[in-house]
């Protein structure tokens, strides 16, 4: 987690200080515009079915996807809760 926090400090700093005296190019804006979405991704990534020493598939993969189905069916914040917690939920009751 080290690394990429640093790595997401000095970005920011780099493009706070230059974006302070020149506009960043449009390539560069494009790249910079992709990296919240992509560190929230690994983060919940990583949280789902990462462990100490490896991976872990259990009941929060099923609630992480059905979030995902939700959010692609363009649901709000609440309803894309609802349904991963419900969804989690049901797989324990399951299982």
């Amino acid at each position: 987690m080290f690394p990429t926090s640093s790595v997401t400090r000095s970005l920011t700093f780099a493009s706070v200080e230059w974006s302070s005296w020149r506009d960043l190019p449009p390539r560069l804006m494009a790249v910079v515009a992709l990296l919240a979405p992509a560190l929230l991704a690994a983060l919940v990534v990583t949280q789902t079915v990462g462990e100490e020493k490896g991976v872990t598939i259990d009941t929060r993969l099923a609630g992480v996807a059905a979030a995902g189905a939700a959010i692609a069916a363009r649901r709000g914040v609440v309803i894309v809760v609802t349904v991963a917690a419900a969804a989690t939920a049901l797989v324990r009751a399951l299982s």
